[in-house]
């Protein structure tokens, strides 16, 4: 029997505020519910228990609701309006949630290793500790979000927009940055070791004591972004030339051949091209 408490319950439900096939009409509510969910989506007549493998949730309205440790592994959420949704620790490894709407939503810790959140909008939403790496975030807007301790190494993030978000400690080693928007955005000891910054934009940005060894920020917009204590190597391609050079004059070179921005030369004067 399905109970209203379960994951199933909570999905049927938040779709009843929304699709005609869902409206409850006497006895048996819940029962009612399930029956027009599995007329309409008959792979989630199998699902009741096991998760929501491969489970078609795209254009569900699931916005304030709370699925916290839930397994919704291969779920097809394209276009889903999760905002402010209550995802903590939830399992969407492998999920297609293109073009979703997570603006607002919690899901600290959660698992979204190899998912699809291209053009997804998740201004806003906690993600400190969540793993997405390999992830697709292309073209998504994770302005003014919190992704501190985040794992997004080999993440693509091409043209996301970054703008305001907490990065701190977190490891985008591998990942592809180009042209992303990271204006104001606070890297502090992130990890980017290895990283594609081509042309990103990371005015203003705190990047106190990340690691930029063998990153490559060709292009990239440095002016007035924070570089004391920056780690960096041989291979790290700073914007210019005179970036490159200027790195080298503002830095001490480490025993095991690395470099390390010195705190005291880091100012506008010392470090930033205008």
């Amino acid at each position: 029997m399905l109970r209203a408490d379960s994951l199933a319950g909570r999905i049927v439900a938040a779709f009843a505020r929304s699709s005609p096939a869902f409206r409850p009409s006497g006895e048996g509510r819940i029962g009612r519910w399930s029956a027009a969910w599995t007329r309409t989506a008959p792979a989630f007549g199998n699902t009741w228990g096991t998760g929501l493998v491969s489970t078609p949730l795209s254009g569900a309205d699931l916005s304030d609701t709370d699925l916290s440790d839930t397994d919704l592994t291969g779920a097809d959420l394209a276009g889903a309006n999760l905002s402010r949704a209550t995802l903590v620790s939830v399992r969407l490894i492998g999920a297609n949630l293109s073009g979703a709407n997570l603006s607002g939503a919690t899901l600290i810790s959660a698992t979204l290793s190899g998912a699809n959140l291209s053009g997804a909008h998740l201004s806003g939403a906690k993600l400190s500790r969540v793993n997405l790496t390999h992830t697709d975030l292309t073209d998504a807007d994770l302005t003014d979000a919190d992704l501190a301790g985040a794992f997004l190494a080999d993440a693509f993030l091409i043209r996301t927009d970054l703008s305001g978000v907490n990065l701190i400690h977190a490891n985008l080693s591998g990942a592809k940055l180009i042209d992303a928007e990271l204006a104001g955005a606070n890297l502090t000891r992130a990890i980017l070791e290895s990283a594609r910054l081509i042309g990103a934009n990371l005015a203003n940005a705190n990047l106190t004591g990340a690691n930029l060894i063998g990153a490559d920020l060709d292009g990239a917009n440095l002016i007035r972004a924070l570089l004391p204590q920056v780690v960096w190597s041989d291979w790290t391609h700073w914007p210019t030339a005179e970036w490159a050079e200027r790195m080298r004059v503002a830095s001490d070179r480490l025993p095991d051949g690395r470099w390390r921005v010195r705190t005291e030369d880091v100012s506008d004067d010392a470090l930033v091209l205008i």
